[in-house]
């Protein structure tokens, strides 16, 4: 697998942005692993869970739901480990990520398999490109500073060592006319178009 994009919006057809990351998509060479976070069940870090990621619990002393857990875990790891571009498609939900998307963060960095306390261990991954969609403007006002979604993506994967982020992002998407929203996507196109 070359690429792998994970989409975090759940209104797939009707997002704004959705024309953003497919186009992107298009642009990439190889084949594209797409996990949409609105369809996948995402279980959520339980304490032993935790405790056995840090090695202080066996395998089999996890319960049957901790053992799925660790499954599911174990191939998002397997995905990332395996791309050389990952896309991030999100929106802003209430200054920061969507749920599922935290609990994908959560489940894919992992001590002493994505990371160490002292350097990430993901060296394959090229490129970092995220697609971001808030419904408002954010640069330059005084909302800018509590508006957390681009850190929230980026610096998790910073962590495990996927540090070379590129991010479009469409502001007002609520807003806008239609004829301005299409501006700003051709030109965010322009941008994807010379950062590839």
């Amino acid at each position: 697998m070359k690429n792998l994009h994970i989409i975090a919006s759940p209104r797939a057809e009707r997002s704004k942005s959705r024309m953003l990351w497919e186009f992107l998509v298009s642009k990439l060479d190889g084949e594209t692993k797409t996990i949409d976070l609105s369809k996948v069940e995402l279980p959520f870090l339980s304490e032993d869970l935790v405790t056995f990621n840090y090695w202080y619990k066996s395998y089999e002393d996890l319960s049957e739901n901790d053992k799925n857990t660790s499954k599911i875990q174990n191939e998002f790891i397997r995905d990332i480990k395996s791309a050389e571009n990952i896309i991030v498609s999100a929106p802003l939900w209430n200054f920061g990520v969507p749920a599922a998307l935290k609990a994908y963060i959560d489940l894919i960095v992992k001590v002493n398999d994505t990371f160490t306390p002292e350097w990430g261990l993901v060296k394959n991954v090229k490129n970092l490109y995220v697609v971001l969609a808030k419904w408002w403007n954010y640069k330059g006002t005084a909302w800018e500073s509590i508006e957390t979604l681009q850190n929230n993506i980026t610096q998790p994967f910073a962590y495990m060592w996927v540090t070379n982020a590129k991010v479009f992002t469409l502001e007002w998407v609520n807003y806008k006319t239609p004829q301005d929203l299409e501006k700003d996507i051709e030109n965010l196109k322009q941008e994807i178009t010379k950062s590839i």
